[in-house]
């Protein structure tokens, strides 16, 4: 990305460089549109300190010593740190240093690492918990399978290439309980039972064999125990997988042939919606499928992993994940309501309680005895902090990042901070010095980062310097890193499928609700309304609900209803259809529209970490009250 700053320091715009291998002129939309809050006039700007109920203005010195008194009268499973989606691989290195070194705690975590289980999966399984090819390896795939993701939204830089392949005749399998921008691209959208997606995708597998589909050359030179593998398939008989996964048999083999057929083939992996068990299951069906269909170590192939935060690989990389018995974010979120984590530091730039795997964070925190807050703004994370401190953002520091495809990005300063804010790995560092911590003087980011490169393995040998030309992809100074496994020796580990297990993940004892988003529906009506300067979406709302749960509900269709989730908040409301594939899922699709009106009247500067999720949740069918509009997220 390049800023564009004026004379007072301002940035004005960011814009996708053109010349940049990691996002070839693209760019989300957060980092187009959500850079404006550290231009802010309400970020924070000097330490504070917590007397007599009240923050009142402090040095850092003062600052310092309450933290330092504060952290250390607390055992080590007592305390907790937290670190920054948007914190750089330098933040989270020191973090992870001083969780280490100084707290003597293994209880750390990036505050977005909601993705743990899908990633330690692909540790395990590929190596990396990350993509094994460049994202714009997409461009050129002749078929795409993604696989409970919403890469339009989540990962959107690596949805522009997927999308350009199909453009050019790539063939796409979508499998997602929700209607996504991706679905209404696909040739085969596949709406399985919640929790039967393994079983599905192992089912794709076995049809892959039933037809004679997979790559022999490549099963019979390149897989491990790939004979094993064939005979735990054999027992994925087509029709119990229909029957389980709620998809009719031939469009399980119209989506093997779509996939197995094409000499390049690629998955896109999300887990939006699983249970840590069933992503862990996903995840080993994937590579599996990939495996016997050739489609890993080559170009435009490959698994591409879909996760929350910036920075997450980065974090997971330098240390930032919990350590052996230690607890990860939602464990410390738990452990705070309970009591059994007393103290925090929590470096909170673009941490909210409005996230959706965040949600309860913030009452946890008031549980504590003790809580350090690094932010730029005040908010519900700063609401009960002892000690709050101004943070800089990563728009004021030379720093590095690393995203999806193993690629270490530099990060150059566009405006110097304006008061006292200091950079993550600067607030940590002081604060371990205070602490009476070793080997935290670093006098620049840069030297942070050769001491990553020094003990960090998949860093080693990377420098400032180095990375001043672009990004580099890890493994570093290895013949074709870029892709892995292309290395016509290696060999890949597959699982052997238990139908029984992976049938036992499928949920049939309660309601799910499946939102889903377009940009969108030329099929509905829509009207946009523009008073003053704004645009709204107003039209009708439709739930999707299968006739079977609207007679357990005395439900008709047509009437006006709405979606509850277990602790009664309204989740959506709308006119009942009679239009979901499976009994218990409920579905209903808002337009792109509404959430960038909704998102423009929030009253926050950083309003990206607001953006709602489309996650699925267990729910409730009702009426709707008399008079009630309609809508997602009604109340």
């Amino acid at each position: 990305m390049i800023a564009e700053v004026n004379k007072f320091g301002k940035v004005v715009r960011f814009k996708a460089d053109l010349a940049g291998a990691a996002n070839n002129g693209q760019a989300c939309m957060a980092g187009k549109f959500g850079y404006e809050y550290t231009n802010d006039s309400l970020r924070l700007k000097r330490p504070y300190v917590r007397e007599d109920g009240i923050l009142k203005k402090a040095t850092w010195a003062e600052a310092l010593d309450k933290i330092s008194a504060g952290l250390g009268n607390h055992a080590a499973d007592e305390v907790a740190v937290i670190t920054s989606p948007r914190g750089s691989n330098e933040d989270h290195y020191v973090a992870a240093k001083f969780a280490k070194t100084v707290l003597k705690t293994p209880n750390i975590d990036s505050a977005l690492n909601a993705d743990n289980a899908l990633l330690s999966r692909l540790e395990t399984r590929i190596g990396t918990g990350a993509a094994s090819n460049p994202i714009w390896d997409l461009e050129g795939a002749k078929s795409l399978l993604v696989v409970t993701g919403n890469p339009t939204e989540e990962q959107n830089v690596l949805a522009v290439p997927a999308k350009k392949a199909v453009r050019e005749g790539a063939k796409l399998v979508v499998i997602d309980s929700r209607e996504t921008e991706l679905t209404r691209y696909a040739n085969e959208w596949l709406r399985p039972r919640p929790g039967s997606e393994a079983l599905l995708i192992a089912g794709i597998s076995r049809a892959i064999l039933d037809e004679a589909l997979e790559d022999q050359d490549f099963v019979s030179s390149r897989i491990e125990n790939a004979e094993e593998l064939k005979q735990a398939l054999w027992k994925f008989d087509l029709a119990k997988v229909s029957r389980d996964a709620g998809i009719d048999e031939e469009q399980i083999r119209r989506a093997a042939r779509v996939f197995a057929e094409s000499d390049a083939g690629a998955i896109i992996l999300g887990n939006d919606g699983l249970t840590d068990s069933t992503t862990e299951r996903v995840v080993d069906a994937s590579v599996d499928l990939a495996a016997i269909t050739g489609n890993l170590g080559k170009p435009s192939s490959g698994i591409f992993p879909l996760y929350q935060g910036a920075n997450t690989l980065g974090a997971r990389n330098v240390g930032a994940v919990a350590g052996d018995k230690g607890r990860d974010i939602q464990g410390m979120i738990s452990a705070m309501s309970s009591g059994d984590v007393k103290a925090a530091l929590i470096m909170a730039d673009g941490v909210s309680g409005f996230t959706p795997s965040l949600r309860s964070l913030p009452a946890a925190l008031e549980r504590l005895d003790f809580l350090v807050v690094s932010a730029a703004f005040d908010s519900e994370i700063t609401h009960h902090a002892d000690v709050v401190l101004p943070a800089a953002t990563y728009a004021e520091q030379n720093s590095t990042v690393t995203n999806l495809e193993r690629r270490v990005q530099l990060l150059r300063v566009t405006a110097e901070p304006r008061h006292e804010e200091r950079t993550g790995w600067e607030t940590v560092a002081s604060i371990a010095n205070a602490m009476g911590g070793d080997g935290f003087v670093y006098s620049s980011a840069s030297t942070v980062f050769d001491e990553i490169a020094e003990n960090v393995a998949v860093y080693a040998g990377l420098t400032y310097e180095l990375l001043q030309s672009g990004g580099i992809q890890y493994p570093v100074f290895t013949p074709n890193s870029e892709i892995l496994f292309s290395d016509s020796d290696s060999k890949i580990s597959v699982s052997n499928p238990d139908y029984d297990e992976l049938a036992g993940s499928i949920t049939s004892d309660k309601l799910t609700f499946a939102p889903g988003r377009v940009l969108n529906q030329p099929e509905r009506d829509v009207v946009v309304r523009k008073p003053a300067e704004m645009n709204y979406v107003d039209r009708e709302q439709l739930i999707q609900i299968h006739p079977d749960d609207a007679k357990s509900a005395g439900l008709n269709e047509g009437d006006m209803i709405q979606v509850k989730s277990d602790n009664g908040h309204v989740l959506a409301r709308g006119k009942a259809v009679f239009e979901s594939p499976q009994v218990g899922l409920v579905g209903s699709t808002t337009l792109f529209g509404e959430l960038a009106t909704e998102m423009h009247e929030l009253e926050s500067a950083d309003w990206t970490p607001h953006m709602p999720g489309l996650g699925l949740s267990s729910a409730t069918l009702e009426a709707a009250p008399v008079g009630q509009g309609t809508g997602a997220a009604a109340d």
